[in-house]
């Protein structure tokens, strides 16, 4: 997508979104942050018949929307995707690129149980982004982002955590409805 893109839609969105995508150095992140409030918008009128609404954040960043407490969503890019959930519950949802896998970044992030399944696993890449989109996507979900302490969150134990594994990315979408 040309950059000129950005030109023609930023006026559309409201200035808090605007400011948000200029941030972005990289046209692609620019592009997918102005998309993935383009998608927000279209999910909300065509699934609650939300045509306005003020995007505000909570204690950790968690967006929400002022007008309609009861409606929740979630957003998420990444260079090779973007992702949009709307519902009448908490939701959360994350994209990630398979990335090279990296023992220094798992010790950190992951549990003890997690770290013995990446000992055993001959695809650390996919199965590490596997576990990382989970665990951000439930922390999306109750609020918390990336505040949240990731390595009391052991993946292994949430089989109710919709996951769709692409060939270059991961997506994972939590929700409330266990």
């Amino acid at each position: 997508m040309p950059d000129n893109f950005i030109k023609k839609v930023l006026p559309l969105l409201p200035e808090e979104r605007r400011k948000k995508a200029l941030r972005y150095r990289n046209c692609i992140d620019r592009n997918n942050c102005v998309l993935t409030y383009l998608i927000l918008k279209i999910a909300l009128k065509d699934c609650f018949q939300i045509k306005d609404f003020t995007v505000q954040y909570g204690r950790y960043g968690k967006p929400f929307l002022k007008e309609y407490p009861n409606i929740f969503f979630s957003i998420s890019h990444c260079k090779c995707g973007c992702v949009v959930a709307v519902a009448d519950e908490l939701v959360g949802i994350d994209i990630q690129n398979i990335i090279p896998f990296s023992w220094d970044v798992a010790e950190k992030v992951c549990c003890l149980e997690e770290l013995g399944v990446l000992k055993q696993s001959t695809h650390k890449d996919r199965e590490f982004i596997r576990m990382w989109t989970m665990k951000e996507s439930f922390l999306k979900m109750t609020g918390e982002g990336i505040f949240g302490d990731l390595k009391s969150i052991n993946t292994l134990e949430m089989d109710w955590i919709e996951v769709e594994e692409r060939e270059s990315n991961i997506i994972a979408i939590c929700s409330q409805a266990k």
